[in-house]
């Protein structure tokens, strides 16, 4: 698994997310219950609790439809 710099991943539901840039990423967990980063992707899909859970996490305001 390549090493991250700056990124900080934090963990809703069985998915690891992150947002950068203003891009919300999210990727799955490994064996270990650790990111997996290798396999991250720009997220396109979120449940509204884990979309309510992000955005009081990261102080955002996605709806969504920013994802369908």
């Amino acid at each position: 698994m390549p090493k991250l710099k700056n990124t900080f991943w934090t963990k809703f539901d069985k998915d690891f997310y992150r947002l950068s840039n203003g891009i919300l990423c999210q990727a799955p967990s490994n064996a270990d219950n650790t990111v997996d980063a290798e396999h991250s992707v720009n997220t396109v899909s979120v449940s509204s609790t884990v979309l309510e859970q992000i955005n009081n996490e990261f102080g955002s305001e996605f709806t969504s439809m920013d994802f369908n």
